[in-house]
């Protein structure tokens, strides 16, 4: 059985997405498309929310 993250890293959720970190940041970010969380320095990404945006955009539902 696998099991995913709860969170992933900015560069992790660019491969997922397939997207540059500009995009990621000022278009998925941003808006609020998907929650961040500080651990320190470090900003990360609720996997639960990037697999909800993916899917919205199949749909046609986020831009």
């Amino acid at each position: 059985m696998t099991t995913n993250p709860l969170l992933v890293t900015i560069a992790d959720a660019c491969r997922m997405l397939g997207v540059g970190r500009t995009f990621l940041y000022q278009n998925v970010i941003a808006p609020g498309h998907v929650r961040t969380a500080k651990l320190g320095r470090a900003t990360r990404l609720y996997y639960g929310d990037l697999v909800r945006y993916a899917e919205s955009l199949a749909r046609g539902e986020a831009a």
